[in-house]
């Protein structure tokens, strides 16, 4: 009986332990940050622009950013859902073209073009 006691009291602070862990280091809005793809120079321009991959949560969907830097800071210009491979990129004096692939593969391979403002 005593052999019992000691066991279920020693489980007890185990899962208690366990419990504490868990709720210790838990967070409902741990999200992985932006991971750099690419930075785009245009030379004639002096713009600058960076894509990003973006994780899915539960607001947004995982996707490619891309971002135009302004005075030290960057500013989302586009967002493109699903897609997180950059295939290939090239730059015009007015026109970024990115060919972007899908996550899962159902769709061929997508060619945008951003037109930029100088």
């Amino acid at each position: 009986m005593k052999r019992e006691a000691v066991f279920f009291v020693s489980s007890l602070l185990v899962l208690l332990g366990v419990l504490a862990y868990q709720l210790a280091t838990f967070s409902i809005f741990d999200t992985e940050p932006p991971q750099l793809l690419k930075q785009l120079d245009l030379p004639r321009t002096q713009q600058r622009f960076t894509l990003y991959t973006i994780a899915s949560n539960a607001t947004v969907p995982n996707g490619i950013q891309v971002r135009e830097v302004r005075a030290g800071k960057e500013v989302v210009v586009g967002f493109f859902p699903s897609y997180t491979k950059l295939v290939a990129s090239s730059t015009t004096d007015q026109h970024l073209h990115l060919r972007l692939r899908d996550t899962l593969g159902n769709r061929r391979d997508s060619l945008i073009t951003l037109t930029l403002q100088h």
